[in-house]
């Protein structure tokens, strides 16, 4: 199963909570990250403010890629695509 931009975004929520204790200098001893086959926890030894903007960094570039739209190519009106063919006599 794939993820899906609201399961990134909840995600983010939770890493920036987690960020946001450690400056209000709480402790944070356990961190529980998505969900699934895509769940990852860490401990207390794992959790620094660099492992944390490190995890947002990549959360953030996920859901980045995950909200681009593939844009329709568009063509002028009254636009001429010339052809290209080979002069092989048939």
């Amino acid at each position: 199963m794939a993820r899906t931009l609201v399961d990134v975004e909840a995600e983010l929520v939770t890493v920036n909570a987690a960020i946001q204790q450690l400056m209000q200098g709480k402790r944070v001893t356990q961190l529980e990250v998505g969900s699934g086959n895509f769940r990852r926890r860490y401990n207390y030894q794992e959790i620094s403010m660099d492992s944390l903007k490190a995890l947002r960094d990549e959360l953030i570039a996920e859901r980045d890629s995950l909200s681009i739209t593939p844009v329709a190519p568009t063509f002028r009106t009254n636009a001429t695509i010339p052809m290209v063919v080979g002069k092989d006599i048939f």
